[in-house]
């Protein structure tokens, strides 16, 4: 189960535990049913599941995006010095350049690996991104 989903359940399982203090629970004489809190738990974990699943699409449409801009920057920065003969930058440019790669692949990765661990790898991409756009941002100005 994901994390997360234990997460949601342990949630749910608190809401549930706190409404039957308050009122909200089952009236005098109805008993909530073992089969009962099943169902919430299933419903909690779908939503989790979606939630996630949300998450994952908007991190990968915005990386892809990323990754697009900073290709393309990178492309007119290099056209227009390499007429000036600068060497240092074309070879600061293809360092850069090969860190979106490996960020671009990380992406990849993060799909095969399944939305179960996206959470961690996606920290650890954003440390990625961070890092490339420190050194983008000090070659392209």
């Amino acid at each position: 189960m994901l994390r997360s989903q234990r997460g949601a359940v342990l949630i749910l399982t608190l809401v549930l535990a706190s409404g039957c203090d308050q009122g909200y629970g089952p009236t005098e004489g109805s008993r909530i049913e073992a089969e009962d809190v099943g169902e919430e738990l299933k419903e909690a974990a779908k939503t989790t599941g979606e939630y996630i699943s949300q998450e994952w699409e908007m991190f990968t449409r915005e990386s892809r995006a990323k990754i697009e801009e900073w290709r393309s920057s990178l492309r007119e920065a290099s056209e227009t010095r390499a007429s000036t003969g600068e060497n240092e930058f074309r070879e600061r440019a293809e360092e850069v350049q090969k860190k979106i790669n490996v960020f671009e692949k990380n992406l990849d990765d993060l799909k095969d690996s399944g939305r179960e661990n996206w959470e961690q790898l996606k920290r650890e991409t954003q440390d990625l991104i961070d890092q490339i756009q420190r050194e983008y941002e000090e070659l392209i100005e």
